[in-house]
């Protein structure tokens, strides 16, 4: 897709329930865009051999992602956040802070129904673009994550409602055409998202 097309620097969050779809959309439509991909599950990998979610591994995670996010703002391009602002207040800070940096925000709630989503959040697969970087949630854990989840209280013009179930040339049509519709741009087709395949050890 020509990146013309969207004049307006743009955070774009993705959110929805553990297991949603979340990553793979986000993956792949930072690579149809060609612009920046922010993934707290990335650095979480990167940090931790394991994951417990505590308060002090989310800290750590929330801090290096936030220092990554200040200077993507230095460069006035749009780029793409993968977790960590499931809660409303969390999305109202970024808010924020996106409109003190020139920017504006675009919130993508990504629906799957809850059985779909405990099932694909306890099993992770290396050919899925979005588990790359994901372990197994236990039972318990699918529960404590899946409440902290907060979607938005209205749909508007900053919002996009897509199907976690839809293919991914399906989301992202629906998107892009939001996006340019809020700046005013005629719709144009994104160009197809590169396949992206896994590198290294995968963590099962």
């Amino acid at each position: 897709m020509d990146k013309a097309t969207l004049p307006k620097a743009t955070v774009i969050v993705v959110i929805g329930l553990p297991g949603s779809g979340k990553s793979f959309f986000a993956t792949q439509f930072a690579a149809s865009l060609d612009v920046a991909l922010i993934s707290e599950d990335k650095i979480r990998w990167m940090l931790f051999s394991h994951h417990t979610y505590d308060n002090n591994e989310n800290t750590v995670v929330k801090q290096v992602s936030n220092m990554m996010i200040e200077e993507l703002f230095k460069t006035k391009k749009t780029f793409v956040l993968d977790g960590g602002y499931d809660e409303r207040v969390t999305r109202q800070a970024l808010n924020t802070q996106a409109k003190k940096a020139g920017y504006s925000l675009l919130t993508i709630v990504v629906q799957t129904d809850l059985p779909t989503a405990k099932q694909r959040s306890s099993k992770r697969s290396a050919k899925n673009p979005g588990d790359r970087y994901k372990q197994p949630l236990s039972n318990e854990m699918f529960e404590i994550r899946s409440k902290q989840y907060q979607a938005p209280v209205r749909v508007d013009q900053t919002v996009v409602v897509i199907s976690g179930k839809h293919t991914y040339s399906t989301q992202a049509r629906i998107v892009l055409k939001k996006m340019l519709e809020a700046q005013g741009t005629a719709p144009t087709e994104p160009r197809p998202a590169p396949i992206v395949r896994p590198r290294g050890p995968f963590i099962q």
